[in-house]
């Protein structure tokens, strides 16, 4: 062949290949749609857990937090793999955020304390420059913010508004995470002060109650959605629903007594049970030993109603992606239902 001729069809082939793009690398059919993927910073060090980057438009890292030297710290992965995750993200036009705070932070633990004092005292400057030092440092797209329970006390509205207004001249958004528990909490300024919310739709039951109930239903969805949009006024494309990749177990002998419980993610659940986690959210299954185990979780028929639904919202929120089967099953079809 020559020169010409290798050329014509170099060029043949490159046109080719933009035709059969696959659509999860093309994340224009998601319009405004996100899908924001909450994923453990320090799984960035782990080549088992695949963040499924290339169908995230969005990517929380979790949790960063301030430290006693007053700088945000990340947990478990060094400086030059957290720049080559961000480098890799942004490649396939993936957003990168931080989330502080966690439901682990609390008045009873240090760095739960370190923030109360500084909400409290007014200097809540110390934590937001510190955030944009770290912003400017690693060149993250965003910051997310998860305070919950005894965290979410009147100043914390007052750090929520002076963020928002500093981030405001930069390239810097602004989400947050909120579970119906806490967010009566929040004053009207605050809410409407992030670009969008990330609304923490499960564990409407979980292992604080006597028996198990599903911890995320279609039903919670919608009782959620009523909330903010039509008592808080938020308008839909802003409300981001939140789906879990995990559920509750408890298992019981034959006397009824608990044996065990936890959590259990969706990657469990599949391996147990592929049959199962395809179509059913509840599970009451026999033991060997003449008990029961009841599990609680969103099956993947499930996750595609929920997403299809948020197809007219501000998208999908996953927590979290390190739960999902290892061919990202849920994941993929979150991205699915989202684009068709």
């Amino acid at each position: 062949m020559n020169k010409k001729g290798f050329i014509f069809l170099w060029m043949i082939l490159f046109l080719l290949s933009g035709c059969l793009t696959r659509p999860e690398t093309d994340k224009s059919a998601l319009g405004a749609r996100r899908v924001v993927g909450y994923f453990p910073a320090a799984a960035i060090m782990l080549e088992q857990y695949n963040p499924g980057i290339e169908y995230l438009t969005h990517i929380n890292l979790w949790f960063f937090n301030l430290d006693r030297n007053g700088q945000i710290s990340a947990p478990r992965v060094t400086p030059f793999e957290l720049r080559k995750f961000i480098a890799k993200a942004h490649a396939r036009q993936t957003r990168v955020f931080i989330s502080i705070g966690g439901g682990h932070v609390t008045s009873k633990t240090e760095v739960g304390q370190r923030y109360l004092q500084l909400f409290r005292s007014g200097r809540h400057r110390v934590i937001i420059d510190a955030l944009l030092r770290f912003a400017d440092s690693y060149g993250i797209d965003g910051i997310d913010l998860d305070f919950e329970g005894d965290m979410m006390i009147p100043e914390y509205n007052h750090f929520v508004t002076a963020l928002a207004k500093a981030v405001s001249d930069k390239p810097y958004r602004l989400s947050g995470a909120f579970g119906y528990w806490g967010a009566r909490k929040m004053s009207d300024a605050a809410v409407t002060a992030f670009d969008f919310l990330n609304l923490m739709i499960y564990n409407e039951s979980g292992l604080f109650d006597k028996e198990l109930k599903d911890h995320s239903s279609f039903a919670h969805v919608e009782k959620t959605i009523d909330y903010w949009q039509n008592r808080r006024g938020i308008d839909r494309s802003k409300l981001v629903i939140g789906v879990p990749f995990y559920g509750w177990q408890r298992t019981f002998d034959a006397h009824g007594n608990t044996v065990s419980q936890g959590s259990v993610t969706f990657r469990d659940v599949h391996e147990w049970y592929p049959g199962k986690s395809v179509k059913e959210d509840f599970l009451t299954l026999d033991t060997p030993e003449g008990g029961r185990q009841v599990i609680t979780y969103n099956s993947l028929k499930l996750i595609r109603e929920k997403s299809h639904y948020a197809r007219t919202f501000g998208g999908v929120m996953i927590w979290h992606i390190a739960q999902d089967t290892p061919d990202l099953r849920l994941l993929r079809a979150v991205y699915s239902e989202l684009i068709e």
